[in-house]
């Protein structure tokens, strides 16, 4: 073991242990921030099931209800599959401009273009894959899985921590949670300008179609969203380039295959406001797990996020977070940082009314 690993264990041991003492003498102190207690009444209101996830595109969950409920994901298998396809393009196995033949084979219901055209049509890998995603086109997605297959696809999945799977000859529509397609934005977000593939991707979900989310959006405001629906279920997964990027999901079952256009814009416009007010409000100094209080959990956080780093691994905190947790403003997050917040944290059992922004500003340097 490393010098560097021995010493976060050992920092790590010391200091978690007074945490937990220093967490049993600490009073709860709330701070005002933004709230979504709105939108929790709105998404809770609807009457069939329903599920959503607002997670900064940097992991901080603002909302969630129901992330792991099991729905039809309809057409937003497509999304994980374009990275799929995207990850074997940028390893050089086919190219964009490589073409496929459409033929009765692949002709399907549903949504699409291809199906309006003509057998004997060529089509490129790159047509294919912002058919797929601009217009959900179901033949598009058939052709793509042919030429690119199954297996390596659900090894991605399982790597990914889920069991999702689809199978040929009708590879659509498999089970599947909020919390899964959300992986699946993040994994495209994070490559759209890795290639001309994820370019081709990320511009066909920017301009994709049938997403009723855009009618309560602002236009100068980019979205990139992929829709799913089937007689049952209507979803959409966006990514929004707000100040703070985030990401919104809403994945919900309907009747009499109409989606509740009503309740989808309500939770959008709500959801802007959530994000006003949470751009708006600066993070509370020291309150890394937002509990809206500063007390020793705060400090085994960093220390828990510190020893990670150190044992070379990632941070592990978002980027509110890090601003958070630099209660000396030295640009780090670290041990130093956890003995303060717990200096805070035993001064606010004392019972003094310090507030957290003016104890940390008054010991920076120090």
């Amino acid at each position: 073991m490393s010098m560097v690993k021995r010493l976060c264990r050992r920092l790590l041991c010391g200091l978690t242990a007074l945490c937990m003492t220093v967490m049993l003498l600490v009073p709860c102190m709330a701070h005002a921030d933004y709230s979504t207690d709105v939108l929790d009444s709105i998404v809770k209101g609807y009457s069939r099931k329903v599920s959503v996830i607002l997670a900064t595109a940097d992991g901080e969950m603002i909302y969630s209800y129901q992330p792991e409920l099991y729905l039809s994901g309809a057409s937003l298998i497509k999304l994980p599959y374009a990275v799929y396809v995207c990850q074997k393009l940028s390893a050089g196995y086919r190219s964009l401009d490589e073409t496929m033949t459409y033929t009765k084979d692949w002709y399907h219901g549903g949504d699409g273009e291809i199906v309006k055209g003509a057998y004997g049509t060529d089509y490129t890998i790159r047509e294919l894959l912002d058919y797929m995603l601009r217009v959900s086109d179901n033949a598009a997605y058939d052709m793509l899985v042919h030429l690119f297959g199954i297996n390596e696809f659900n090894a991605m999945i399982k790597s990914w921590g889920y069991n999702v799977s689809i199978a040929t000859p009708s590879p659509r529509f498999p089970g599947m949670t909020a919390k899964f397609i959300h992986r699946a934005m993040l994994e495209m977000q994070a490559h759209c300008n890795d290639g001309e593939c994820w370019q081709v991707c990320w511009n066909a979900l920017r301009n994709s179609t049938n997403v009723k989310l855009r009618n309560v959006y602002p236009d100068d405001m980019g979205l990139a969203v992929k829709y799913g629906e089937v007689t049952t279920v209507h979803h959409e997964v966006c990514f929004v380039e707000d100040e703070m990027p985030y990401v919104l999901i809403l994945m919900t079952g309907i009747v009499n295959e109409q989606p509740d256009v009503a309740f989808i814009e309500s939770v959008g416009l709500e959801v802007q406001e959530v994000m006003k007010d949470y751009n708006a409000t600066p993070p509370l100094y020291g309150d890394i797990d937002y509990s809206k209080t500063v007390n020793a959990s705060d400090a085994a956080r960093v220390l828990i996020a510190a020893a990670a780093l150190g044992a070379g691994g990632t941070l592990g905190l978002s980027s509110r977070q890090q601003k958070a947790g630099d209660v000396n403003f030295d640009g780090d997050v670290n041990a130093s940082d956890a003995a303060l917040i717990l200096q805070y944290a035993a001064l606010a059992g004392t019972g003094s009314e310090t507030a957290p922004e003016d104890f940390f500003v008054s010991v920076e340097g120090e």
